[in-house]
């Protein structure tokens, strides 16, 4: 009787436990959703509002905020980064799809391959995912001052130095497009690189049996099976493009007229700092509104290529 009594408070302790783990665990879905939902509506809220005088309740202004938000992109605006915005964000897709995606693969085949020095070459390409972003922008622009390896480079082979140097007004976003475009293939190869050892070894053995080359091998058997993740990775940094506004922040001094690196996520976020929540929210609308249809559409692409062999 005793022992019978012992189980059932073991198993009432046991049940009491189990309910105690699950409510922990729908407790943090559950408040993300509920700040999700609540954040979604009050910046629809704030979209309408003027916060100048009232930074608590804000005044009604209807869609006056909205026709700011659209008078940035007037031609007559191109001398403030805003205006460009739209534009770098469309150049940094182009950026994610047909330059880092490509080199990620590369390098990751390269390393997939162990070539002479891979090991050399994966610490190199490393580098930038392990490093403080702070530290590598100091470094870059260390290796691109007048006095640096680039500038001595460009003497040797009797190329004239830009005007005003690669951080000024004129050459500012080309530098941050060279500085991501070396920055930002680091985390997909890591990705790609773990999904090619994924493959089984027999594909490559007859592939390789059958006398096909590394080339066919990779077109023909390594990047189908990749596909998968190389159009969620692809996915993810156009998602990111619409919030990319470190490089810009790093790279220009702050309230300096003339440096036209503006992004979608660097306007956002000097409306935020200088209190101009309701265009802040605006511009988030409108964000949301562009980059749904493109991610819409670049999944039903992405399901289209997708080869579905699981390995």
């Amino acid at each position: 009787m005793v022992n019978e009594t012992k189980k059932t408070k073991g198993m009432k302790e046991v049940v009491r436990k189990r309910k105690i783990f699950i409510l922990l665990m729908l407790a943090w879905p559950v408040l993300h959703l509920l700040l999700e939902w609540y954040l979604n509506f009050d910046i629809i809220y704030m979209a309408f509002r003027d916060y100048t005088f009232d930074i608590i309740n804000g005044d009604f202004v209807g869609l006056d905020n909205f026709k700011g938000i659209f008078n940035l992109f007037n031609p007559s605006n191109n001398t403030i980064p805003e205006y460009y915005a739209l534009i770098h964000c469309m150049q940094l897709m182009f950026l994610v799809v047909f330059i880092n995606a490509p080199l990620s693969l590369a390098f990751a085949y390269l390393l997939y391959l162990q070539v002479k020095g891979y090991k050399i070459l994966r610490y190199t390409l490393y580098i930038p995912v392990i490093t403080s972003a702070v530290v590598l922008v100091l470094a870059y622009r260390q290796v691109f001052q007048p006095d640096g390896p680039i500038n001595y480079l460009f003497n040797m082979l009797g190329i004239e130095w830009p005007n005003g140097g690669f951080f000024s007004a004129e050459s500012a976003w080309s530098s941050i497009i060279v500085f991501s475009i070396w920055t930002g293939f680091s985390t997909n190869i890591i990705y790609f690189l773990s999904c090619m050892r994924r493959v089984p070894d027999s594909y490559i053995e007859a592939a390789k049996l059958d006398g096909a080359s590394e080339p066919r091998i990779f077109f023909s058997i390594i990047l189908p099976l990749a596909s998968p993740t190389i159009c969620t990775m692809i996915s993810l940094g156009i998602a990111g493009v619409f919030s990319w506004a470190l490089p810009s922040l790093l790279f220009v001094p702050q309230n300096s007229g003339g440096y036209n690196v503006g992004t979608m996520g660097l306007s956002i976020l000097n409306f935020t700092t200088g209190r101009h929540y309701g265009l802040a929210a605006a511009y988030g609308i409108l964000v949301t509104i562009i980059a749904c249809p493109i991610m819409i559409g670049i999944r039903k692409i992405s399901h289209k290529l997708e080869n579905a062999v699981e390995f």
